[in-house]
């Protein structure tokens, strides 16, 4: 399935628009023997008739050759390691294995995909080398956190590591915890399990810090975020201005702070002084520290004030989490008023005209 997966994202992150194009496995992984040979396949995959040529490139590639230097449509290619008696270039080494798409156009030979295998072959460090890898899941306020500590010798040495974990929250040491003490052949690597009891612990987010002492004042280090939950709905963002009128679209954008799924999430939206114009929204689902928004409609129809005071209540799981708002009513326009002035401006001018007309045949009356 795995393979699968990372199959489809080459097709679409390295083929044209239309063009299918990927290679299977994406890497090997191989620990550094003196004078290892070994064989690889990559199996690339493009349409029928489409021609690319192999190249290798990166660390080591003068210790590796392939079996054929040219490709038509899907077809596999084999990767011959042979290594040497010693490396100078400690940690990872990577080869890519590469198909480059050939085109012949008018202009000359262009390039339209490039797939990219990776072989990666890990040189131990001189003497003594460690590594770490944690991962601490995110869980519940309350429950156990179950940490997984890899502990990698990348040296040429056996050493013995004392690992430790310590748990720190917004930058401020909380506690320490000794491990017990792992001996580690070279190129070898150990996996110790650790359980952390959080019901000391509040919500909220922390890190978890690896330490490996293996001696001479080595210290190897890894950290990891993880997030203790709470049965929590936030009402993140919201609608606040409305035109008068009518019914107006209302959303809610709400976060869950609960590491497990929601699947009865709803909001009720109560306005002061206006029952009718409030709403409840559908019931929906809410995944683990996710956002959504959550759709209604406001009903601002009969509405004569430009602010509303209301209440936004979810309901979850029997919970209630509410915010007090404030909505901002755009007001129609009363056209009637505008009406009654012309009105008033029209018997005015009416009145001023016949006076006007009168006063100038009263004049004119006088002159004969």
């Amino acid at each position: 399935m795995k393979r699968f997966v990372f199959l489809v994202m080459l097709v679409f992150a390295c083929s044209g628009a239309f063009a299918i194009s990927g290679v299977s496995p994406g890497s090997y992984e191989i620990d550094f023997q003196p004078g290892l040979s070994r064989e690889v396949v990559f199996n690339f995959i493009f349409d029928d008739g489409v021609k690319a040529e192999i190249y290798l490139e990166g660390d080591l590639s003068e210790h590796m050759s392939v079996d054929k230097n040219e490709i038509s449509g899907s077809d596999s290619v084999v990767v011959s390691l042979n290594l040497p008696e010693s490396i100078d270039s400690p940690g990872v080494n990577k080869v890519r294995v590469g198909a480059r798409q050939i085109v012949d156009d008018v202009s000359g030979v262009g390039v339209a995909a490039d797939v990219r295998g990776v072989v990666k072959v890990n040189v131990p460090y001189p003497g003594r080398w460690i590594d770490l890898e944690l991962v601490s899941p995110n869980t519940n306020a309350g429950d156990v956190v179950d940490m997984k500590l890899k502990i990698f010798n990348r040296g040429n040495e056996s050493v013995v590591v004392s690992p430790m974990i310590q748990i720190f929250k917004d930058g401020e040491f909380l506690d320490n915890f000794d491990l017990e003490l792992v001996r580690i052949s070279p190129a070898d690597f150990k996996e110790v399990g650790f359980s952390l009891d959080s019901s000391r612990y509040s919500p909220g987010d922390y890190v978890a810090t690896a330490l490996g002492d293996y001696g001479d004042e080595r210290l190897a280090r890894d950290d990891d975020p993880f997030r203790l939950g709470e049965l929590f709905v936030k009402i993140v963002n919201y609608s606040r201005n409305f035109d008068e009128g009518g019914i107006e679209k209302f959303k809610i954008e709400v976060e869950s702070f609960w590491n497990d799924d929601i699947d009865d999430l709803y909001a009720e939206v109560i306005v002061d002084d206006f029952e009718n114009a409030g709403f409840i929204t559908p019931v929906t689902e809410l995944g683990a520290w996710k956002s959504k928004s959550l759709d209604g409609f406001l009903d601002v129809s009969s509405i004569g004030v430009e602010v509303l005071e209301a209440d936004i209540v979810l309901h979850y799981q029997n919970k209630t989490s509410s915010e007090r708002i404030k909505l901002n009513i755009e007001l129609a326009y009363d056209y009637s008023n505008l009406f009654f002035v012309l009105a008033i401006l029209i018997v005015v001018g009416l009145i001023v005209w016949r006076v006007v007309v009168f006063a100038k045949s009263v004049k004119k009356h006088r002159r004969k």
